[in-house]
């Protein structure tokens, strides 16, 4: 079976590496945009680039959408999957009339309810809905195991002396997180070695060296050798920061101070915190102690459950 594989660059797109390993995808082919991160997580690939389309992206979904039309009237797939967010109402549809088996994933970020993606995705009976979370599952979304099963807390004997930190701010465009950014300079020790991946957010007047974005081999390699990782509560920074090994310090992006288009950081950061997969810390008021909490404890990833697995397979065949 040859399967299309689509996803916004960042959280959407780590989150659908995770599943497609999950699900034994064998012959993929990829949609995303183009972005240093999602080249580098796709080095050796086959993989297409679509028009860019934002969160809300009305014009540029529709650009997507034209876009969708000539490719898939120009590839043949037995099976499409995405995790979200604006180019998964370009393609899904569209793939549907073709044919494909059409699934679509809804983020972990979700825990209680669709995305505004997933809610324009109702209506598309031919279009499959799974959730990550049982609570809000319906005759509409079937419930599938969440990403986050197969991590666990454990706690360290003795925990590192922070020497070196990443912060990681994600890639959403359009959406700066300074607040974070100016606590966070105002707490961590003078001398501690920091990586800053700061995304759309403006360091003007801020006396840091701040990357836009890195190679995704590039932050994980740092994650995995650094002492502490602090992020935003974007699914992509997490899942990058647990498979090395830390429990992060996460900090929600909030919707009032036009950090995101919504809350939904709040609710993740919320759920991981349940789970003491994550320390959860506010902009404003994140300090030192929050990051040597958070290194106290490493995460260990085991492999996922064979009932969840076998769950998943079946309502994808």
């Amino acid at each position: 079976m040859r399967t299309l594989l689509v996803a916004s660059e960042g959280g959407h797109l780590v989150e659908l590496q995770v599943l497609a390993r999950r699900l034994g995808v064998g012959e993929r082919v990829w949609i995303t945009f183009d972005s240093p991160q999602s080249r580098s997580a796709l080095a050796g690939e086959e993989v297409h680039f679509a028009p860019f389309a934002g969160s809300r992206d009305i014009a540029g979904t529709a650009r997507a959408t034209l876009w969708a039309r000539s490719f898939l009237h120009a590839h043949h797939f037995d099976t499409v999957i995405s995790t979200g967010a604006s180019i998964a109402l370009a393609v899904l549809p569209l793939a549907a009339r073709t044919g494909a088996g059409c699934y679509y994933f809804e983020s972990a970020a979700r825990t209680s309810g669709p995305s505004f993606t997933g809610r324009l995705l109702e209506p598309f009976r031919s279009v499959k809905l799974f959730a990550q979370y049982e609570s809000w599952t319906n005759w509409r979304w079937k419930y599938c195991a969440s990403i986050f099963d197969v991590f666990s807390p454990v706690p360290v004997p003795k925990p590192p002396t922070l020497r070196r930190v990443v912060v990681s701010l994600g890639l959403h465009k359009g959406f700066g997180f300074r607040r974070a950014v100016e606590q966070l300079v105002r707490i961590i020790p003078e001398g501690t070695e920091v990586l800053w991946q700061t995304g759309d957010t403006d360091t003007t007047g801020l006396a840091i060296e701040s990357h836009v974005s890195l190679p995704a081999h590039e932050l994980l390699g740092a994650m995995a050798e650094c002492d502490a990782v602090i992020t935003h509560a974007g699914i992509g920074s997490i899942i990058s920061a647990l498979q090395t090994g830390k429990r992060p310090v996460v900090i929600p992006r909030r919707a009032q101070f036009r950090e995101h288009v919504d809350d939904h950081q709040t609710l993740i950061a919320d759920e991981l915190a349940k789970r003491n997969l994550v320390v959860r810390a506010e902009a404003n008021e994140v300090q030192w102690t929050d990051v040597l909490r958070a290194a106290s404890s490493r995460v260990e990833s085991g492999n996922v459950p064979v009932a969840d697995l076998i769950r998943w397979q079946s309502r994808v065949a």
